[in-house]
């Protein structure tokens, strides 16, 4: 928890501090946010509590807002959302926002359940574009007698699921058994909001009643799908509706994982036609609420979001908000594109959250036995007696997975909520799961950013045959992306750090109070890191899973040293920038291409980079080579003889050979070639067609030879192509 005179400053003097003092804590949502930080989430909210908040001054809600956020959640993260009509039109209900109601005439024609290749073809759009939940919403009041139409869906559910994105619904009113075979399908989360408060809801709608929604969010939640629930403003409530509409989320047992908050888009035809559009301030006060009373949620600015600036979104995220749905339309109202949000992600510096599935979700073979595993718990039909444990003081409230097992690579991951089927990790299993990684890596089965068919295949047999456990494709996937998500965080946290120890006792970085409370500021979910780091012989591993290398003791520190490797500036270090701008591009590494050299190949890296950006010539002569670009990357040469004996090693490859194959690859054919190898990447695709132009120039050619993964090819080609549109 900040103290005051940390969040005031140090310009402030101590004179003046005790007024601000009182200043800050006058205020509910200063006070509430304080408890909130230093308890975690909470369910006994009474509505007064929540209408103080919702009543502070917007600044002061502003800033507390953002404090808990920065607490539960890395603040730069905002995760996408495309949400499709699989259904449009033709809906029973009476909700007077919405024109897809047959009692009103808007203009909308009904429509049938879309095909499912029809479908498949736009999440892969969505998730090409950035997104990583993909929602179905059909317009129906529910889903009893619609058996064709919902098996289908569940076909839609599993498929989606295998391309690795979370996957939502949104079909109506809910039966138990019906939320179970959703579960059983792979659905990660579900939509049912509840839109108003209790008291105003009968003002909106009267053909489905408030506790059948919450009938239907019990179902969910006992089925062990994620909630998502929130409500929508602008309807013309009061704001003891908003608050009442907080309240009612705030004290479910559990708190939705997901709270959608909606601004009314009228809709012509509709009874709500006229209502008159919602201020950003209200906007900003919900939100920051929701961020306070639910501080664990994933806050969703949702509908209406096409009518605020990017500074009106901006107020937003720093209030709480880390979800947005993107995509030219929202069900059938319009909503902001793609392209629109790429743009405000860059100008704000956010970051795209990665889809999470290690706690909360399951595929269809993971889930054979859901029905058994929640039936024990279906026998409670009070839904208040559904949910978690209360919070105690010495646990730390917004970590609690990391809770769970203070030992970062022994942990297990649940399989469906309340299942007794779980995929138990310890350092061992850890360590042979990222062996064999590694050999499928190396085997070529990861061509882009994960594995084939075949390689997932090898993987879950080869580790049955290595541990005995028999895991299946989502649960190792699941161990990949944490471990590639630590990976990012811990070079993000300590890569380019200097003079840090190795504490052996604590087995982590040995850095001081100051240090931490700094960096996690930036980086909340380091927190972990704490407790136990990444050593470096599990970095050397977890580099050559994710950045394609071979072994180089770059990493290869000894935690009896004390010291972890200096990345600063000296004669003794070459700096080649990058033109790649990605996280996870490969630096060009001396000691690498050695390696690969060993290995048997016929043309390092190196004698590429030598021949396009002349570091040979700067080695020997000791200077400090710079290539235009964006990133820079050092390598640390430990001495003049160490490097004369590296370029000895490399000069023994076939001269003939090396000449033919850069030759090869820096031609257009050979560029060209490497394009066509990109087979998601296809010929219509504006970003291929620029490629092909681009090829003309050598430079280009010879720079994009260099990259060796698709990932970073990619990301390069699309930093030329916005670089040219402002050169």
């Amino acid at each position: 928890m900040l103290s005051v005179r940390s969040v005031l400053g140090s310009q402030l003097s101590s004179k003046w501090l005790p007024l601000q003092c009182l200043c800050y804590s006058s205020s509910a949502a200063a006070v509430e946010a304080e408890r909130t930080v230093r308890e975690g989430p909470r369910n006994d909210w009474t509505k007064p509590q929540i209408k103080s908040i919702y009543d502070s001054p917007v600044l002061d809600l502003l800033f507390h807002g953002a404090q808990v956020h920065r607490h539960a959640h890395n603040f730069r993260e905002v995760q996408q959302c495309t949400l499709l009509s699989i259904k449009t039109g033709g809906c029973s209900e009476d909700c007077s926002y919405c024109p897809q109601s047959s009692r009103y005439d808007t203009g909308l024609k009904a429509q049938k359940l879309m095909n499912k290749d029809a479908v498949i073809q736009a999440a892969q759009k969505a998730k090409e574009a950035g997104s990583t939940r993909f929602c179905m919403g059909a317009a129906w009041r529910d889903t009893i007698g619609r058996k064709t139409n919902f098996n289908n869906i569940l076909e839609y559910v599993k498929e989606i699921r295998e391309m690795g994105m979370e996957v939502c619904c949104t079909l109506g009113m809910l039966e138990k058994q019906q939320a179970l075979e959703l579960k059983k399908a792979g659905l990660t989360a579900y939509n049912h909001n509840l839109d108003t408060s209790r008291e105003y809801y009968p003002n909106i709608i009267t053909t489905r009643s408030y506790d059948e929604r919450l009938e239907t969010l019990k179902h969910v939640r006992e089925a062990g799908i994620n909630v998502c629930s929130g409500g929508i403003i602008g309807l013309g409530e009061a704001e003891e509706d908003r608050v009442g509409l907080l309240h009612t989320l705030a004290t479910l047992p559990t708190h939705p994982e997901s709270v959608p908050i909606n601004a009314l888009l009228a809709v012509k035809g509709t009874p709500l036609q006229d209502q008159k559009p919602v201020e950003i301030w209200e906007m900003v006060r919900m939100i920051a609420t929701a961020r306070i009373v639910m501080p664990k949620a994933m806050v969703r600015l949702s509908a209406g979001r096409v009518r605020f600036s990017m500074p009106e979104q901006a107020l937003c995220f720093l209030a709480g908000a880390n979800s947005i749905f993107t995509g030219e339309k929202l069900l059938t109202t319009p909503n902001n594109d793609f392209d629109a949000d790429q743009l405000m992600f860059k100008i704000l510096g956010l970051t795209p959250k990665a889809p999470s599935f290690s706690e909360d979700e399951t595929s269809a073979s993971e889930a054979e036995n859901c029905e058994e595993a929640v039936s024990s718990s279906v026998g409670n039909s009070s839904y208040s007696l559904v949910g978690l444990p209360p919070f105690s003081p010495s646990v730390n409230p917004f970590n609690t997975k990391i809770e769970k097992s203070m030992n970062k690579f022994s942990s297990s991951e649940t399989i469906g909520s309340g299942s007794r089927f779980k995929a138990i990790w310890d350092s061992q299993s850890v360590e042979t799961f990222c062996d064999l990684c590694i050999e499928e890596v190396e085997l070529g089965h990861r061509p882009e950013t994960h594995f084939t068919k075949e390689g997932w295949d090898n993987l879950i047999q080869n580790f049955s045959k290595a541990t005995g456990r028999e895991y299946n494709k989502v649960q190792l996937k699941n161990r990949w992306d944490t471990l590639k998500n630590d990976w990012k965080l811990w070079r993000d946290l300590v890569g380019k750090e200097t003079g840090l120890g190795w504490n052996v006792k604590s087995n982590t970085i040995d850095a001081s109070e100051e240090w931490w409370h700094k960096k996690l500021q930036v980086h909340s979910t380091a927190a972990k890191f704490r407790k136990k780091g990444i050593d470096s012989a599990m970095m050397e591993k977890l580099d050559r899973m994710f950045m394609n290398t071979t072994a180089t003791g770059d990493h290869a520190w000894a935690p009896s040293s004390g010291v972890l490797p200096s990345d600063s500036s000296n004669n003794d270090i070459i700096q080649v920038e990058s033109i790649a701008d990605s996280d996870e591009s490969m630096p060009f590494e001396i000691t690498q291409n050695v390696a690969s050299v060993e290995k048997g190949r016929t043309t390092s890296m190196l004698d590429k980079c030598n021949n396009t950006l002349g570091v040979r010539d700067g080695i020997r002569k000791g200077k400090n080579i710079v290539a235009r670009g964006r990133r820079k990357v050092k390598t640390s040469v430990k001495s003049p003889e160490h490097i004369d004996g590296m370029l000895n090693t490399i000069n023994t490859e076939s001269v003939a050979a090396s000449q033919m194959q850069n030759d090869t690859v820096c031609s257009i054919t050979g560029a060209m070639q490497k394009l066509v190898s990109m087979t998601w990447l296809k010929p219509s695709n504006e970003l291929w067609l620029f490629a092909s132009r681009l090829f003309l120039m050598k430079d280009k050619r010879e720079v994009f030879s260099l990259l060796e993964e698709a990932e970073d090819m990619l990301t390069w080609l699309r930093y030329e192509k916005e670089h040219s549109l402002h050169s």
